[in-house]
């Protein structure tokens, strides 16, 4: 039952009418005492939306501060719902499909200064965001398994791997970072997570179209020699 629903503030008002405290009744459902009184006084209601609208029109400032911070604190979990939200909705995608086409053919010219002014800004997003990308082009290509890939799939395995090389140890901070699929795509790998892992560029580029277990068995025989 949520907290806010019809069925709720019903119960409140059965309590209230039984003599129950706004507090008391407050305590029994989950929510503020200020809530309830508001539920069942529809005139101090009317009041409260009113000193809040004539708020909002003197304080247009604080307002977009406070949902800035908002938004600051909550990215992840505002980017996670709408990307389920997205998923889950058929309807909600096609409408906004349907209206984004709509506002680029009315604003090309603005989204393209958007656009390329964000480019600029995030040039590191975007070369990572253009190596996801070829890796999924090349599995289409090759013909391979495409798993369900989950978002920022790379910055897991970043953590997973302690910021460190899978073959050499190398730190990917100093070296910079390659996905590398453990049995390649052009032997039959699949791009899904069980077969990434991150390599320094030196080790990628080394172990071309071996395995894994080829290339550091390779590896081991040279440490030897």
């Amino acid at each position: 039952m949520n907290k806010y629903d019809q069925e709720t503030r019903d119960k409140a008002a059965a309590m209230r009418e039984d003599g129950t405290s706004y507090r008391a009744i407050a305590k029994a459902l989950g929510v503020g005492p200020t809530i309830v009184h508001l539920w069942l006084n529809p005139e101090a209601k009317e009041r409260h939306l009113e000193r809040t609208r004539e708020w909002r029109k003197l304080n247009p400032e604080k307002i977009r501060d406070g949902k800035r911070n908002w938004n600051a604190i909550n990215s992840e979990k505002i980017n996670k719902n709408a990307r389920e939200h997205y998923a889950s909705d058929a309807d909600f995608r096609k409408r906004m499909c349907e209206y984004s086409h709509e506002y680029y053919s009315a604003h090309r010219e603005e989204v393209l200064r958007r656009v390329h002014k964000w480019v600029q800004n995030n040039r590191e997003k975007v070369r990572k965001y253009n190596r996801i990308s070829w890796h999924r082009h090349r599995a289409f290509k090759k013909n391979t398994t495409i798993g369900s890939l989950p978002a920022r799939y790379d910055d897991a395995l970043y953590e997973d791997q302690h910021g460190l090389c899978y073959y050499c140890g190398a730190s990917l901070e100093e070296t910079g970072q390659h996905i590398e699929h453990m049995t390649p795509l052009s032997r039959g790998g699949a791009h899904a997570l069980y077969n990434l892992v991150l390599s320094c560029p030196t080790c990628n580029l080394r172990k071309h179209t071996k395995t894994a277990e080829e290339f550091i068995e390779q590896r081991r025989l040279q440490a030897i020699d």
